[in-house]
């Protein structure tokens, strides 16, 4: 039960940080060109990434979390784990999910 538990708080981690982050930030993208291979060198350690910047929200994550917790217990297969399912749904709505099923071996 500890490792179902220890999933589970990996996977609320993760959903908080993705649904936390302010995706309407880009980061600029360093166009360099350089002569000699030591230029090369300090400009490839230097260039920032390309697309959506990660910035957390940390006022809409501690709500998602809240929201959360309101749920209640969420035992498995009980009602609590159903509503915690339909939320994450629902905020991922528009994204593509891919959903695994499995069964835990554990007593």
């Amino acid at each position: 039960m500890t490792r179902v538990y220890r999933m589970l708080g990996l996977v609320l981690a993760a959903f908080l940080c993705t649904v936390g982050c302010d995706h309407n930030k880009t980061a600029s993208a360093s166009s360099q060109s350089a002569a000699s291979p030591e230029a090369t060198t300090q400009a490839a350690a230097s260039v920032e990434p390309v697309g959506v910047a990660m910035q957390i929200n940390p006022t809409r994550a501690w709500q998602y979390l809240k929201e959360l917790l309101a749920i209640g217990p969420r035992w498995d297969g009980g009602e609590g784990q159903k509503k915690v399912g339909d939320y994450i749904r629902a905020k991922l709505k528009g994204v593509t999910v891919e959903e695994d099923a499995f069964t835990p071996d554990t007593p």
